[in-house]
């Protein structure tokens, strides 16, 4: 079993002096505008003095998930749309998200390794996390992320260790609910030493993995899922990163 780095795309803040001047497309009502999504824009402040509703649609290539995760749609809603539209709606699912869990990995050494949490209650080795809730602070086109809770859960269970960001891997029934799993690449070691002082974690490398867990463990094939060479991973953050979404 060979694994390799995740594609971890990252974006910088652009320098808005150095940005040429924006257009104005001069749009009416009832105009369509369609644009790359990596095209920087700026809505001008509303003049209205009615509310207005506004749709805003989130799409996703096929080996580029969302970082915080894919929107829960109901089985209902996908058996809603034709046999052409459902191809929109791949992950959809009736159990709440009541779990949520994050694969660390680490980097700076000779190999991979990934960090792993002993359960006293069920006598195992587990990935952090454990039961979440919806997040309290974000917007609407997050529903169904667990960043800000994990990030909160793994502080904790990490000795104050703080995760700055965090990308979805994939979502796996467990107890009678849905567990959102997510990855985080600790590159420059930061975790390494205090994380070593815990008794009840351990990082294992690829071999120790499959040795400990066995060649079908759930995390084995998280692990694969999350370094797949083809797939692009953003980097997600909680709803009350918002304001520092590029730090």
């Amino acid at each position: 079993m060979t694994f390799t780095k995740a594609a971890i795309r990252d974006l910088s803040a652009p320098d808005r002096n150095k940005l040429p001047p924006f257009v104005d497309p001069e749009l009416k009502a009832g105009d369509l505008l369609l644009m790359d999504g990596r095209t920087w824009h700026l809505p001008p402040p509303g003049t209205a003095k009615e509310d207005r509703c506004g749709f805003f649609l989130k799409y996703c290539a096929v080996n580029a998930p969302p970082a915080a995760g894919f929107y829960p749609y109901s089985n209902a809603a996908f058996n809603a749309m034709s046999d052409a539209g459902k191809r929109l709606i791949p992950i959809h699912f009736d159990d709440p998200i009541t779990s949520a869990r994050l694969l660390i990995e680490r980097t700076s050494g000779a190999e991979p390794s990934f960090l792993l949490r002993h359960s006293v209650d069920s006598n195992s080795w587990e990935l952090p996390g454990g039961a979440s809730e919806e997040e309290e602070e974000g917007v609407a086109w997050d529903i169904g992320a667990r960043i800000g809770t994990l990030q909160s859960m793994v502080e904790q269970q990490l000795n104050g260790e703080a995760i700055p960001w965090m990308s979805y891997i994939e979502d796996i029934y467990s107890d009678g609910g849905v567990c959102r799993v997510y990855g985080y690449r600790d590159s420059d070691g930061s975790l390494g030493s205090s994380v070593e002082k815990l008794d009840h974690c351990e990082w294992f490398t690829a071999t120790e993995l499959r040795e400990t867990l066995g060649e079908h463990h759930a995390i084995i094939q998280i692990v694969r899922l999350w370094q797949r060479k083809d797939f692009i991973r953003g980097k997600g953050k909680a709803g009350r990163q918002q304001e520092q979404q590029f730090d």
